[in-house]
């Protein structure tokens, strides 16, 4: 079992942001006398079902006669149809609101979730790919390298795994004041998940002492609506939706493909891709307090 620790720039101005973040809010509050708040809240995560697709590739170079280094290398070799599950069912834990009326009845808030953890599961058979099925034919009969052998790869079956996620959301809200003891709100807003750090676990045909993790997540638009319960003048009961669907990447790489060592041909470590999206609806309840 081995542990990733995350250490790229965008955690560290994440980080460096929530430290500047209360002295930005008392600068605006000495220029405005409009209202900050805060919600420590319950959210979790209605999934949809998602598309994964999932493959592999790997840097192949072959034996050329056709050519004076007497080989050419393919780059990114794509094989496709690998079965993969990416498991966030459990999306759910605390999260916190900061927020800030700027005007009468808008809103600017910043939402961070609890670090959530995203589960990456593979049923990949051990299996023998022939290159002369993935490189076109024409190709090869231009090299000279019509039979370009077979790469071997190993199954990989089993929980690899757990990519723990921060859950990040900066958006605006219009409230609607219908009643006096009940508002209702909309809003827009970006979306965006980062990898704090990633845990692998030992599965055959994966050796964990050199693979490595990478995740990538698109800021996606959400929307939003949610409903506030006036208990005081300081205290609300916040209930909201949020619609998001957040594109993201994740990829296992040094993923080792094995030649089959008669037809010259070579291959690169390779790399596991999985695409796809979190999405569905993030519900938050909290208790919102008003300063």
């Amino acid at each position: 079992m081995k542990v990733k620790i995350n250490s790229h720039a965008h955690l560290l101005t994440l980080g460096a942001f929530l430290v500047v973040l209360p002295f930005l809010f008392n600068t605006a509050l000495a220029e405005s006398d409009k209202s900050f708040y805060i919600t420590p809240a319950y959210s979790a995560l209605k999934e949809n079902n998602n598309f994964v697709e999932t493959y592999l590739t790997t840097n192949v170079t072959l034996t050329s006669s056709e050519v004076a280094s007497g080989e050419v290398t393919f780059p990114g070799i794509k094989v496709p149809a690998i079965s993969a599950e990416l498991d966030y069912e459990d999306f759910d834990g605390s999260a916190i609101v900061f927020g800030w009326y700027f005007a009468n009845q808008f809103s600017l808030e910043i939402h961070l979730g609890e670090p959530r953890v995203l589960g990456a599961s593979y049923d990949i058979p051990a299996q023998t790919i022939n290159l002369s099925n993935i490189i076109d034919p024409a190709t090869l009969s231009l090299i000279g390298n019509t039979n370009p052998g077979n790469l071997d790869l190993a199954g990989i079956i089993g929980h690899l795994a757990d990519v723990e996620l921060l859950e990040i959301a900066i958006g605006s809200n219009y409230t609607f004041s219908l009643h006096e003891d009940y508002d209702l709100y909309m809003g827009v807003g970006i979306i965006k998940y980062m990898e704090i750090s990633t845990e692998f676990f030992d599965v055959d045909g994966v050796d964990t002492n050199i693979i490595e993790s990478d995740f990538h997540s698109e800021a996606e638009f959400y929307f939003q609506a949610g409903f506030l319960y006036h208990l005081s003048d300081s205290f609300d009961v916040s209930l909201d939706i949020k619609q998001i669907s957040a594109e993201t990447e994740l990829t296992i790489s040094n993923i080792e493909f094995t030649p089959d060592g008669i037809s010259g041909t070579t291959a690169e470590s390779g790399d596991l891709i999985s695409k796809f999206d979190i999405s569905g609806i993030l519900y938050h309840i909290g208790l919102r307090y008003i300063f």
